[in-house]
């Protein structure tokens, strides 16, 4: 089976970690990933913010990089310590009076979608930083906000339900 992979781009060009799927999973999403400046890199719990994203996003790294809702710099300004993961939902956009594109936030409806993701995206993660010993313990999610933007909105009611043994852990929705 292959096994997500996380790659770091931008490195020194931006404060903090941000990181792209090398390689994914079968059933995951291309993502991006952003640590911010503060997050101890040895820490193996923390906050996780998922980002559901609407039409008009190009690929994972447009989410990063030119999405107008500046993600990593919001992140980054809040000054808390929260994980960014982003996956990407695909690209929609208009044509006339409808659209075209591939956006689709249907598989997240199907059974454990969610926690199969996020299993993935700890998996790589820990990999990535180096905390992949069996010495040290699997990385661990405290508080977990799902957070989306326009069409975002569909992709959130279909997780929610979704994400298996971190429903728990759900703290909030936000939608703007």
């Amino acid at each position: 089976m292959v096994a997500c992979e996380l790659e770091q781009k931008d490195a020194n060009a931006f404060p903090g970690v941000t990181l792209f799927t090398k390689r994914q999973a079968p059933g995951m999403k291309p993502t991006a990933v952003y640590l911010p400046p503060k997050h101890p890199t040895a820490a193996t719990k923390f906050d996780v913010v998922i980002w559901l994203h609407g039409f008009y996003v190009k690929n994972h790294e447009f989410l990063f990089h030119n999405d107008p809702a500046r993600l990593r710099e919001q992140v980054r300004d809040s000054g808390k310590d929260v994980v960014l993961i982003a996956p990407f939902l695909g690209y929609e956009y208009a044509v006339g009076d409808t659209f075209a594109g591939n956006y689709n936030v249907s598989d997240l409806a199907t059974a454990s979608w969610g926690e199969r993701y996020l299993e993935e995206v700890l998996g790589a993660l820990a990999r990535f930083l180096g905390l992949s010993s069996t010495s040290i313990p699997q990385l661990q999610i405290g508080k977990l906000i799902i957070a989306c933007h326009s069409g975002g909105g569909n992709g959130m009611r279909n997780l929610v339900g979704n994400l298996g043994k971190y429903q728990g852990k759900l703290i909030g929705l936000l939608g703007i």
